[in-house]
């Protein structure tokens, strides 16, 4: 049965897990998480990375909308060190979807 993530601390996910008998490891130290990491020539600040799913929120011609922008500003608010943009056609006739963002 799927339940909604309704957690609010690392212990009622583990509490969960052994109820269920779900056999998950847990780290104790995540502070490698809040370290910078260097990649290329670029400093990413932290390890925390957000790769989106394709959000079907263009308009007709494939260029961004409304939501398309909200969405990318709450990622960035988020505090992610990485933002990983998601699949975007190069062409009208192969976009996967009507609403797929193209580049052009």
């Amino acid at each position: 049965m799927k339940k909604k993530f309704y957690y609010h601390n690392i212990e009622e996910i583990q509490k969960d897990c052994r109820a269920n008998n779900i056999d998950l490891k847990f780290a104790n130290n995540i502070d490698i998480l809040n370290q910078s990491l260097k990649i290329c020539n670029r400093k990413v600040p932290n390890r925390l990375a957000i790769q989106p799913m394709e959000g079907y929120d263009s308009d007709d011609k494939g260029a961004p909308g409304e939501l398309t922008f909200r969405r990318y500003k709450r990622f960035a608010m988020g505090g992610a060190g990485l933002l990983w943009f998601e699949a975007t056609a190069i062409l009208q006739e192969a976009r996967s979807n009507p609403h797929q963002l193209i580049l052009n």
